[in-house]
């Protein structure tokens, strides 16, 4: 392998599209999907996205509130790094946006257990993040919030919520992007002139470039199988503001979430269903929503009169975040994962191996996924990443975060681990519980 800043061959950008077209296709049309739509047709691309669903941001973006937060940390790694600089970049986005669109109202995050409060004792001492963040004290985080508040938290002044369906919306109100709804595309085949996308209405013309976008089902296509998506489920509960809820406003993290009320309603959540496909919503993870909500904030508890409520009276919605086993989401240029084992063997034997082989990407194939319950603070950054790559742009991030996204990771991992075989952690187990 020639040596290029160091990175191994399946970390690198894909060579450059042979092709001079520009025509793309985009699969989903959740943030990510409307996030990479946009950031091509700023390119000048030609774009279509294709939605599953009979509207846009029908799947885990289509909440009624999203909130926008970083749970950074201390420690030096290429996820914290990422959530730092999707955080500053997605607020530098919106801020350019319709001004009704981002509601920069402060977020409050509270510890609620001792390893919470360490945590954040550590992000306080490490003093990397002064500008985001400061500590704040009970009384001054009641002041801030309108709502008492018990303990001493982390106060971000910047951050807020937003409507992922309106910020889709935005995304896509573009005159290089169309939008094909109710249109499930089930297989890709690549030809001399692109991508050919096939659906059940029959197929698509050809684009010079795909990227996937469709969260945890990326995976049921044959050509990006191969990687590691789960699914995790989530389930946010609808609560009727009150006189005294209705004073909230700031965003509350800690077990779960709370937003300000809109439309007479607080948005609270979400659940964390593990190994659990039900589409539904269920009275018990009501009921773990709301007693999450009285062990971080009990005073907002009080104020929404939580003990008169009754759990089947509650409306909810339930969404899938995808994520992957390390937590990071997946973007970047597909290979021919078949061909890869192949060619690249030897890792399996020796993961030093020095393999004079070309990587065998999918000419035009890309995906941006699993970004877990991070999508409002991850899917812009990542969208600008992927755009660069395929326009053969300088990126917006250093070249290590870049190969941290990388899909062709988990292919070589795959074939090292067959020689030194790692117990991992379910990707389930990932720190998304206690994130937004």
């Amino acid at each position: 392998m020639t040596k290029d800043n160091g990175y191994k061959a399946w970390l690198r950008p894909a060579p450059p599209l042979r092709s001079s077209g520009k025509k793309a296709l985009v699969i989903g049309a959740g943030l990510a999907g409307a996030a990479s739509a946009r950031a091509l047709a700023e390119r000048n691309w030609n774009v279509i996205v294709t939605e599953r669903y009979p509207h846009p941001a029908g799947g885990a973006s289509g909440n009624p509130q999203a909130m926008l937060y970083a749970r950074l940390s201390p420690f030096h790694s290429p996820l914290s790094r990422l959530l730092l600089e999707g955080y500053v970049y997605s607020i530098n986005r919106l801020s350019r946006m319709k001004t009704d669109l981002y509601q920069p109202c402060g977020l409050i995050q509270l510890p609620v257990k001792d390893g919470e409060l360490r945590y954040q004792q550590q992000l306080l001492a490490c003093g990397q993040f002064q500008a985001i963040l400061a500590a704040r004290t009970r009384s001054e985080l009641s002041r801030l919030s309108g709502i008492a508040i018990n303990r001493d938290g982390i106060w971000f002044p910047q951050a807020g919520w937003i409507n992922p369906k309106a910020l889709v919306a935005e995304l896509l109100d573009h005159p290089g992007i169309q939008l094909r709804e109710r249109t499930l595309v089930t297989d890709l085949r690549r030809t001399q002139d692109g991508w050919i996308a096939g659906t059940p209405q029959g197929e698509m013309a050809a684009a010079q470039v795909v990227v996937v976008a469709c969260g945890h089902h990326s995976c049921q296509l044959q050509q990006t199988a191969h990687l590691p998506l789960r699914s995790i489920g989530g389930q946010i509960s609808m609560i009727p503001a009150t006189k005294a809820s209705s004073a909230l406003q700031t965003v509350l993290c800690g077990r779960g979430y709370v937003a300000p009320a809109v439309d007479g309603q607080h948005t609270l959540g979400a659940s964390f269903r593990l190994r659990d496909d039900w589409p539904g919503c269920r009275p018990q993870d009501h009921r773990d929503n709301l007693h999450n909500l009285m062990e971080t904030a009990p005073g907002l508890a009080r104020a929404l009169e939580l003990d008169k409520l009754k759990s089947h009276w509650l409306t909810g919605r339930t969404s899938f975040r995808c994520t992957t086993p390390d937590y990071l989401p997946v973007v970047g240029p597909v290979m021919d994962v078949l061909r890869f084992r192949d060619s690249f063997s030897l890792l399996a034997k020796n993961a030093r191996s020095v393999i004079d082989s070309q990587v065998p990407w999918l000419e035009g194939l890309y995906i941006n996924t699993g970004h877990g319950s991070r999508g409002l603070t991850t899917c812009l950054l990542a969208s600008d990443i992927l755009a660069s790559q395929i326009s053969g742009e300088p990126g917006p991030v250093h070249e290590d975060i870049s190969a941290a996204l990388h899909p062709g990771r988990f292919p070589a991992r795959a074939l090292i681990r067959q020689s030194h075989p790692v117990r991992q952690k379910h990707p389930e187990a990932a720190p998304d519980r206690v994130e937004l």
